[in-house]
């Protein structure tokens, strides 16, 4: 081999690198991805109301104190805020990012979450997250079904767990829904397509993919699929949308062109 050919291929492995490592570092810049629901199904008293979507911290500080992420969040002005799992899991210990989170959204607006796998690896840690919820005022909607009322007008939110022992993902609960109100139901898992009779499913789990390419997607899922088909984004599933965060922290494998996100989702009426 020449020298020319081997400094080429030096040089080509040299800039693959640097890009891989730039990708990286901004992968962990947070970044703020904002949606306009529009239905008719949307009561009149929910028109313009704000929706923040946290979903897989895994116990993930930005700045200080986690101020980056709380500033973030407190200037969506949301009117609720849901958490769709995995706010813990067996590789952070330290739940003091939790805390200061917590602490810096309490006063926001209202705030409900549900476990994700990783509530269900560490007990004793899903615990302590407990604990916090109850300092803060964060209501565990595991399993449990509220109706919420806006403006003189009222929709249905549901949270479905990850503990499949609690319930059985077939049973009434998951059917059991009011026809006549807007519905929204919070579950870590983007493949449930059995909630698609909901009118919002908001979940994560999949970390975006974790490593992204341009024009193609997320290609790795959290169970050790290529290419999962929901990713992160909007998906319309018969009469459902399901937004899918690409969630905020990670665990093993470092994202790649692939920012933490925080969801924001503007509800509108529609005549």
């Amino acid at each position: 081999m020449t020298s020319v050919k081997m400094k080429t291929i030096l040089m080509i492995i040299s800039l693959s690198a640097l890009l891989i490592l730039i990708l990286m570092y901004m992968s962990g810049k947070l970044t703020s991805t904002f949606y306009i629901y529009e239905s008719e199904r949307v009561p009149k008293g929910f028109d313009g109301f704000k929706i923040v979507h946290l979903s897989d911290i895994h116990c993930k500080s930005f700045g200080n104190n986690n101020k980056e992420l709380i500033d973030t969040i407190n200037n969506m002005n949301p009117d609720i805020i849901f958490i769709t799992g995995d706010s813990i899991d067996k590789y952070h210990s330290d739940l003091s990012p939790l805390e200061f989170l917590f602490e810096g959204i309490q006063n926001t607006a209202p705030i409900f979450a549900v476990s994700g796998n990783h509530e269900c690896d560490d007990p004793a840690l899903y615990s302590q997250l407990l604990e916090l919820y109850d300092k803060y005022g964060i209501t565990d909607l595991d399993d449990t079904e509220i109706i919420w009322s806006f403006n003189g007008a009222s929709i249905q939110i549901k949270g479905l767990g990850a503990f499949q022992n609690k319930i059985n993902w077939d049973n009434d609960f998951m059917t059991d829904k009011h026809p006549e109100l807007f519905s929204i139901i919070l579950n870590h898992y983007p493949q449930l397509n059995r909630l698609a009779y909901y009118d919002l499913i908001l979940s994560g789990h999949i970390h975006g993919g974790v490593i992204r390419i341009p024009f193609i997607g997320g290609i790795l899922g959290n169970d050790g699929e290529f290419f999962p088909e929901y990713d992160g984004g909007r998906y319309n599933l018969l009469n459902s949308t399901m937004y899918v965060s690409k969630g905020i922290g990670d665990t093993v494998i470092p994202r790649v062109n692939n920012r933490p996100e925080v969801v924001c989702i503007t509800l509108k009426h529609k005549e």
